[in-house]
Formats: C-alpha cells, structure tokens, sequence
C-alpha cells in the first residue's frame, strides 16, 4: 500500500515486500539488471579425489593448516593464489582450498589439509 507508493515516489524502479520470496527476487533483479545466469557445474568426487590432486610441500600444507586451524580464511585463500602463480601444476589443490575456504568449511578445510600431511609421512622412506 502507503510504502510501496512512497518507494515509487522516490524513484525506485521496484518493492518487495518482506518476507522476501527468492523467486519473486530473481524475477525483478534479472527484469531490471543486464543478468546472465552462470550455474557452477556439479563436483564429481571421483576427479578431486586425493590421489588426483598434486598437495604442495608438506611445510607448505601445515601453513595452511595452521591458518584454517584459527579460521583465517582470507590469509588461506591468499596463500594458495600466491602458491598458484608460482606452481600451475597445483590448481586441483588450490580450486579445493578456495572452495572449501570461501564456503568458510573451516572442518571439512582443515580434514583436506590434513590428509595430504597423513599421506606425506606415510610416502616417506624410513631413514635408518
């Protein structure tokens, strides 16, 4: 009623009433802004799985652990596109890292740091 004239009255060039329907959401916003939908494509588990993605150094993978130990995931995903430029060969390991840390899957982040620190002592060669 009274609110949506005034809106209009202001200038505005759409309302939604509150709650706000997602549907009716999306309707207006691609009515009123130049929007092309881009769907993620679905993760197969079985191309990232661990034997697939190159980890980089384990020193390197406990600085990563450590960061998402205390949640700081801006310095995580940082850390990985720094590592990135200098090292191609690990984009499996980045795209995963970015996913999970900008998602703020701080647990599931931390199990996939940590398989590769598993995985790297159980690779190494006994000394002795």
């Amino acid at each position: 009623g009274l609110q949506r004239k005034q809106c209009f009255e202001l200038g505005c060039n759409a309302f939604l009433e509150k709650p706000i329907n997602i549907d009716k959401f999306l309707q207006i916003l691609a009515e009123h802004c130049p929007i092309e939908w881009v769907y993620e494509k679905p993760v197969n588990k079985n191309e990232n799985s661990p034997a697939q993605i190159i980890p980089p150094t384990e020193e390197q993978t406990k600085a990563l652990f450590e960061l998402a130990k205390y949640g700081d995931v801006q310095a995580v995903i940082k850390k990985v596109e720094v590592l990135l430029e200098s090292e191609p060969h690990l984009h499996a390991f980045v795209g995963e890292v970015c996913q999970l840390a900008k998602g703020f899957k701080i647990t599931q982040l931390k199990n996939f740091l940590e398989q590769f620190l598993v995985q790297d002592k159980s690779c190494t060669p006994d000394e002795g």
